[in-house]
């Protein structure tokens, strides 16, 4: 109902996400990534829907991008094993 209730926007994006719906979950992570408030959850959601479709370059820039804007250490050490796994697939 509230188009900038950026918390409703990525629980929304989970159940499209859960539902099978990824395009539909990438435009409400997209549109609460633009709400400055929850811009680090949404692209840390968004980030973890691409590393499930393992598309891990992508993910790495939201995750990184959510890291520096709301750091955490579950976060950090996330973002470190997407980084092996994707140097890991490089090689």
């Amino acid at each position: 109902l509230d188009p900038l209730d950026g918390e409703a926007l990525i629980l929304l994006g989970q159940h499209a996400a859960r539902g099978g719906d990824l395009d539909k979950a990438v435009l409400f992570y997209e549109r609460a990534a633009g709400i400055e408030a929850f811009e680090a959850d949404a692209k840390k959601s968004h980030g973890q829907l691409l590393v499930g479709q393992g598309r891990h370059s992508e993910a790495l820039l939201l995750l990184r991008r959510a890291q520096s804007l709301k750091p955490s250490e579950s976060l950090a050490k996330y973002v470190e094993a997407i980084e092996r796994l994707s140097q890991g697939k490089a090689q």
